[in-house]
């Protein structure tokens, strides 16, 4: 966070930023409906690497939510529908919870009130399908990764296009 923030040149309690860890879908949705953040920029895991980290490290038994079903893990896994393209957030009950692209659209542009500019997607397998549908929710630009992506180079790449927004007077093809 303290790099995103100086590459936009925000600094100490600049009241243009506001941090969240691991909110639910419901607090996201309330803050961005309150801010109405012109960039978001989310991290942590889409649905795919999450599961595979939740097996490896709670095991097959961990419970996941998807919507209004609650299941473990390996069957989320072993469900030929089981795992969506979407964000794994924390539900309401604090287990995990697969969220849709199209929830998470909803979500960030408060119910299509209010747009970001730019949405970036730091998490593995968003390129695909997760980026393309925050745009049909009108969200104006998105950025995410195809498959497996180096964490480090992710950051830089996040560094580097919002120290060109800041500098290039938000013109994203520029930056």
């Amino acid at each position: 966070a303290t790099r995103m923030r100086t590459a936009l040149g925000l600094a100490g309690d600049d009241a243009r930023w506001h941090a969240l860890d691991t909110p639910t879908l419901d607090e996201l949705s309330a803050v961005c409906a309150d801010f109405k953040p012109q960039i978001v920029h989310l991290t942590g895991c889409d649905n795919h690497q999450g599961l595979a980290l939740l097996r490896e490290y709670a095991g097959d038994d961990a419970l996941v939510r998807r919507g209004e079903r609650l299941r473990p893990v390996g069957e989320w896994l072993h469900d030929e529908e089981g795992v969506i393209d979407g964000y794994l957030m924390r539900g309401g009950d604090g287990l995990p919870s697969m969220v849709a692209p199209q929830q998470l659209g909803r979500a960030l542009t408060a119910g299509n009130t209010q747009a970001p500019f730019f949405v970036g997607l730091n998490l593995w397998n968003s390129a695909a399908r997760i980026a393309p549908l925050l745009l049909s929710e009108v969200v104006v630009a998105s950025m995410g990764f195809q498959d497996a992506f180096d964490d480090s180079l992710a950051e830089y790449f996040f560094e580097t296009l919002y120290g060109g927004l800041q500098r290039l007077a938000w013109r994203l093809p520029d930056a």
